[in-house]
């Protein structure tokens, strides 16, 4: 009886500790599923899209690489601009929690419109890239190692260039 007495209260502390702690998970849908996400469980959330076979939100363990995103996608497309997977995506890379991994289609390419004046940070190489103001050699190379880009402004907000930076070339610049 004492036995059974205290399997019940340790029980009903646990859960007293448990109900206290506020949730730190977010909720998100993968496919048709729903998951909890804990920012303790080692895991991260990644965006994938474009020319993969099932575009989504996906689940991947801390380390995980873009290779691995693609794999949980159902692999690249055969609709996917090969020669630019080829140039600008770096497999190898780790992922980050919140990440968009975007693989265009070999049309989107086609078809892209390319702004007259304007440097396109997807596909510049490093003396392009040199010649906008504030960029150097060492800046060029942290801005193609973090291609792709949907935006141009993400080299601000990822911290590839400063505000100061930014300032000086976001007129001159475009992403794709």
């Amino acid at each position: 009886m004492w036995a059974g007495l205290g399997v019940v209260l340790v029980g009903a502390g646990i859960f007293w500790l448990k109900s206290g702690q506020t949730e730190t998970g977010v909720r998100i849908l993968s496919g048709e599923e729903e998951v909890q996400i804990s920012s303790e469980s080692g895991r991260l959330v990644v965006d994938v899209a474009g020319a993969v076979s099932r575009p989504g939100v996906y689940e991947l363990k801390v380390g995980s690489r873009v290779d691995d995103a693609l794999a949980a996608a159902g692999g690249i497309g055969a609709d996917a601009d090969n020669k630019w997977v080829e140039v600008n995506l770096n497999r190898s890379a780790k992922v980050a929690d919140g990440m968009k991994i975007f693989i265009p289609r070999l049309e989107d390419q086609a078809t892209a419109l390319e702004v007259p004046g304007k440097v396109n940070i997807n596909s510049a190489d490093s003396g392009e890239l040199d010649g906008l103001p504030g960029i150097g050699p060492a800046a060029a190379a942290k801005i193609i190692g973090g291609r792709p880009y949907t935006q141009a402004d993400e080299l601000l907000g990822r911290k590839i260039v400063s505000a100061k930076v930014w300032e000086q070339i976001k007129e001159l610049v475009t992403a794709w």
